[in-house]
């Protein structure tokens, strides 16, 4: 395998190991394969040094591509890294298929330059198929842009508001019919997108919109080990809420705390730590934990409503969990005047000791990944980016037949790959608050090992990317057990 496989807390951080598997690519744009609870097909803003229509020749250039977590993917097409797009979810979020021809170009918008995209241009006049809805049939094309007065809807552009400078296959699918699309799609298989004459392993077949094949084939050979020269470029792209997805707030307000408590809280932590540099978060996130088991201490066991937290304690507590720390390192400068603010926040909500075991589990980390583009270092909660009828993300908790279901659906996508892809990348969607920490471990276990059973991949080729949050190998969940 040319690349590897790396887990990774945001998917967005991976960008960089998919340019430099790019290398070997020559010169040929690659297809994406994103196996994904949701499609991360937001458009990234055209930043300083933003590499328009060419691959980044600078490390500023690659950070402008490391922008918000579902925004990668335009980026790549825009650099001319990608020019085929699969988007494969999981059954119980999207039940249809579709496919386009779309494009990517700028357009203006209040004398802000800005991406734009375009669905529906017609190229698919002779496709046959019917496992797949082709908006292409239509006559118009559909264009639209981010709208910044509201970013959950778009803003409608006109055909010629959006120059078509970036053309890409699109294709959305379902993990109940994906492998059978994938293999016997007379328009839209691998085998077609990849330009793949040489390797034909079945005849080509019709499908219904469910994906039923009247006469079943003869059990497909396993992906081809040995990547050619003639073959397209293939990049295999997992994100682990493939599997699930849970709101971590609803922890918080099924313990019986309110949303504006949240809030709150939130802020006030924010205030308190403010790394200077980058820590670890787990040692910031032991700290949390110490403070507010004192403050509830304080509070509930010893009758005593004032904060008794000193520098002296801070220093201790510090000093057990990493004996380099200074106060200064992680600590805002007027953090005591808003551990009284904390300390009130408890005592005004008469806060329980399970509900202090609640936020616990919960914990503090930073609010994205350290190398996103231009992030300053921010400690809240780790919640997530997504709260409660706030969000357009459904929630989706497995039970054990699910995973199995998730888990034969995955193995079937995969064997569908005529050959080792150049690279797999992993993402665990665990601190943008997606998947289900309680199933994390579980879950990438779970993939690592479909991964290494059908590519015959082993331990050596598993790359884990630094800033993980949580414990390297567990996650976030594990991260004190």
């Amino acid at each position: 395998m040319e690349g590897t496989g790396s887990p990774d807390a945001q998917a967005s951080r991976l960008i960089p190991y998919w340019f430099d598997a790019a290398k070997s690519f020559n010169n040929k744009k690659a297809v994406l394969l994103h196996i994904d609870a949701h499609s991360d097909m937001d458009y990234p803003e055209l930043v300083d040094e933003f590499p328009i229509g060419h691959f980044p020749h600078s490390n500023n250039e690659m950070k402008t591509l490391m922008q918000a977590n579902d925004e990668f993917i335009q980026s790549a097409i825009i650099t001319n890294l990608i020019q085929t797009v699969y988007i494969i979810y999981p059954y119980w979020t999207f039940n249809t298929s579709y496919a386009y021809t779309s494009s990517l170009g700028i357009t203006t918008i209040n004398n802000t330059k800005q991406i734009c995209m375009c669905l529906n241009i017609n190229t698919t006049d002779n496709n046959t198929d019917n496992d797949v809805d082709n908006i292409d049939d239509e006559e118009e094309d559909h264009c639209k842009t981010r709208n910044q007065d509201n970013p959950l809807n778009d803003f409608i552009l006109s055909s010629n508001q959006c120059p078509k400078t970036w053309l890409y296959h699109y294709i959305e699918l379902n993990s109940l019919t994906a492998s059978n699309i994938l293999r016997y799609s007379n328009y839209w298989s691998l085998n077609k997108l990849l330009n793949l004459n040489l390797i034909n392993h079945s005849k080509p077949m019709t499908l219904d919109h469910q994906g039923n094949q009247p006469n079943p084939p003869p059990p497909p050979p396993p992906p081809d080990h040995h990547h050619r020269d003639d073959y397209l470029p293939l990049i295999l792209d997992i994100d682990e809420d493939f599997f699930g997805v849970h709101l971590v707030t609803h922890n918080l307000l099924k313990s019986g705390l309110n949303i504006n408590f949240i809030h709150t809280m939130n802020s006030i932590i924010s205030l308190i730590f403010c790394p200077i540099h980058y820590i670890n978060e787990i040692h910031i996130d032991q700290i949390y934990r110490w403070l507010i088991e004192h403050i509830y201490m304080n509070i509930h066991l010893r009758n005593n409503y004032k904060s008794i937290i000193d520098h002296n304690q801070l220093m201790m507590i510090l000093k057990k969990t990493n004996k380099t720390l200074q106060i200064t390192d992680i600590f805002c400068h007027n953090y005591t005047l808003y551990l009284i603010k904390l300390n009130e926040l408890f005592i005004n909500n008469t806060i329980t000791y399970h509900q202090i075991d609640v936020l616990k589990y919960v914990g503090v980390c930073f609010t994205n990944s350290l190398i996103t583009y231009q992030y300053i270092p921010e400690i809240h909660l780790c919640l997530g980016h997504n709260l409660p009828n706030q969000s357009l993300v459904d929630e989706f908790l497995p039970i054990s037949n699910d995973l199995l279901k998730l888990a034969i659906h995955f193995t079937q996508i995969l064997l569908t790959i005529p050959y080792q892809p150049n690279i797999v990348t992993i993402a665990r969607s665990s601190r943008d608050g997606y998947t289900p920490r309680w199933l994390q471990y579980d879950i990438e276990l779970m993939i690592l090992n479909i991964l290494k059973k059908v590519f015959h991949l082993t331990e050596k080729n598993i790359i884990y990317t630094n800033h993980l949050a949580g414990d390297k190998y567990y996650g976030w969940y594990h991260r004190f057990t």
